[in-house]
């Protein structure tokens, strides 16, 4: 399930541009297949920075959106040979994000529930301190 919409990318990038970067079959039309799957994709490269955190799929609140359509329009924008200085910060920007909430430095948002919310824990319960992460870089690094 991608977390913005083709609608979304079109908003925030313009109708020319994304015809630009989307139109595969040269028809000067965008190809939607090509928009959407480039949104999956983000979207799954999102959900290995929240997986373990947050229910997957989470609520989709607007730093999210923006952080996949950036990501989304960098990844459609390099499989052209047109990627932008621009589009490859805003990627980098989001990705940083996605870091950083993975590493527990940010927050997907004030809002958003998190494993022991799904559970119906108190954040307080020992049992809702159990739900730490368990599988990390480190110990992954450990494994293999």
């Amino acid at each position: 399930m991608a977390y913005a919409s083709i609608e979304e990318v079109e908003t925030a990038i313009g109708a020319d541009t994304l015809r630009a970067i989307a139109d595969h079959d040269g028809d000067h039309v965008r190809d939607d297949a090509v928009v959407l799957s480039a949104l999956e994709d983000a979207s799954a490269l999102a959900d290995t920075y929240l997986d373990g955190e947050f229910p997957i799929p989470t609520p989709t609140p607007r730093a999210l959106k923006r952080a996949v359509i950036s990501i989304a329009v960098n990844d459609l924008r390099e499989a052209r040979d047109a990627g932008t200085e621009s589009s490859r910060l805003m990627y980098q920007t989001a990705i940083a994000w996605l870091k950083s909430i993975a590493d527990g430095k940010a927050t997907l948002s004030p809002t958003a529930p998190t494993v022991a919310d799904e559970l119906g824990l108190d954040p307080g319960d020992p049992e809702a301190e159990g739900l730490a992460r368990v599988w990390s870089r480190d110990s992954a690094r450990r494994v293999f």
